[in-house]
């Protein structure tokens, strides 16, 4: 009896194994075969590419119930069509954008810039857009700052208005991080008119952002003229599309970069960004 039970028990367990084996190398075939179709097709593996995006003139506009526009959704739209990839685009806050991409619940989003922490869960395309960030304040206050560092800003006791998961270059996160006197300087929310309205109103001494976008948003609030740029470069970086490691295949990753690098000699792109992507990949490490 102890022996009959011992062979049900391992013919059991040696079945469950078999069982596990097969439905492994089905997985295996399913994706091989997916990834050979595709490439016959001339099309990504992945059926449909999820994008998240939120408004961020003049490269990203609309709302919640309406399709977007602007700059990087054109540039987004044409490079799709060309790599024969399907795709949607998914209304988001930036913050949970990140957080969904870690999860492999988004696939993509565009505007975002290369760190090591995002490094360990997504993928990133080729550069396809630069960014300037700089400090925007008051016309009236123009010969009251004197900032040529980030270490000014604490120096100064510069309050700065920033948007909740922005990156403003590795220094600034630095010290972000290390530097407490800095970090009190700094004034974190996720609506970008509520961070000029707080500067029109005298609550900050300056608001950070990309500087095509504050321009735009600006003049979308009517509040030409009020405002102007400090010289001093917060940081200039190449951006890029950012790919969650969970849910798309580094097969149409490659295939979105190829039809990049091809559009951004063409005159479409410039039309859109008034430059050459060439000069952004020469300066790729």
């Amino acid at each position: 009896m102890v022996a009959k039970r011992w062979f049900q028990r391992e013919s059991t367990m040696a079945l469950h194994i078999i069982y596990k084996q097969i439905i492994y190398c089905l997985c295996l075939l399913l994706f091989v075969f997916s990834k050979t179709y595709a490439q016959e097709k001339n099309q990504c593996i992945k059926d449909e590419i999820s994008i998240g995006w939120m408004p961020f003139e003049p490269f990203m506009e609309g709302d919640i119930t309406e399709e977007p526009t602007g700059l990087d959704i054109q540039l987004i739209d044409k490079v799709f069509s060309e790599a024969h990839c399907q795709y949607k685009f998914v209304y988001l806050p930036w913050k949970r954008s990140i957080h969904e991409i870690r999860y492999g619940r988004l696939d993509m989003i565009s505007l975002a810039s290369i760190t090591e922490e995002r490094r360990s869960f997504a993928n990133f395309s080729v550069p396809y857009r630069f960014e300037q960030m700089r400090l925007m304040i008051k016309v009236e206050d123009k010969n009251k700052w004197r900032i040529n560092s980030l270490k000014d800003i604490a120096k100064q006791q510069m309050r700065v208005a920033v948007h909740l998961g922005a990156f403003y270059g590795k220094e600034f996160e630095q010290l972000k991080e290390n530097d407490a006197t800095f970090a009190e300087t700094l004034f974190t929310t996720t609506d970008d008119s509520t961070r000029l309205r707080m500067l029109q109103y005298g609550r900050i001494d300056a608001v950070l952002h990309d500087k095509t976008f504050l321009e735009s948003r600006v003049k979308k609030m009517g509040l030409d003229g009020k405002f102007i740029f400090l010289d001093y470069p917060v940081n200039d970086d190449p951006i890029h599309f950012m790919f969650s490691k969970i849910s798309v295949p580094i097969d149409d990753i490659e295939r979105i970069n190829k039809v990049v690098i091809k559009i951004g000699k063409t005159r479409f792109y410039q039309k859109l960004y008034h430059y050459s992507l060439s000069s952004i990949l020469e300066k790729r490490p």
